[in-house]
């Protein structure tokens, strides 16, 4: 008898055991998707490319925007970098066309375009109340990038990109 209790017992506390790991790692994969852990990450050698491009097409070398768009929409991976601190200094969602999987320099596609861009200080109403900042594509893939009107602009459905007070700098 005590021995079945032993038992009993025993297998109660391994149905707990496994409750607990099932919900610490249903916790950590809310946490990794959210980027909370493991925050997506530029490597070195893009930062070293970007600030190169930057000198040589005379573009500002204080910071940069990376997008990763390999990571899921809903973790952080629009990062602004500052080379002089060597860090990410600005992180946020970041949504793209309508294709997630899918990019395009055609104009008409609705898709995002990959490459290097140029950010203006220039605005751009759009048609929805909102304004963004024009980008210039500076390159075969993303040449049409002004000419489509690709903006970085605030998104309500991310909610979290910061929104224009007065001085953009």
């Amino acid at each position: 008898m005590l021995l079945w209790n032993g038992i009993k017992n025993l297998k109660s506390a391994m149905r707990r055991i496994k409750i607990i790991i099932i919900g610490a790692l249903f916790v950590f994969v809310l946490f990794y998707i959210a980027g909370i852990i493991f925050p997506p990450s530029i490597s070195e050698g893009r930062i070293r490319e970007a600030l190169a491009f930057c000198k040589k097409n005379d573009l500002n070398t204080d910071h940069a925007v990376f997008v990763d768009f390999s990571k899921h929409s809903g973790r952080e991976r629009y990062m602004i970098y500052s080379f002089s601190k060597h860090e990410v200094v600005y992180r946020c969602l970041c949504a793209s066309g309508l294709n997630k999987n899918a990019f395009s320099n055609q104009p008409g596609s609705n898709l995002s375009s990959l490459g290097k861009y140029r950010i203006t200080n220039e605005i751009h109403n759009m048609s929805i109340g909102r304004e963004g900042l024009v980008v210039d594509g500076l390159g075969s893939s993303n040449s049409n990038a002004r000419s489509r009107k690709i903006l970085i602009h605030y998104s309500m459905v991310l909610n979290d990109f910061p929104k224009r007070k007065g001085n953009r700098e």
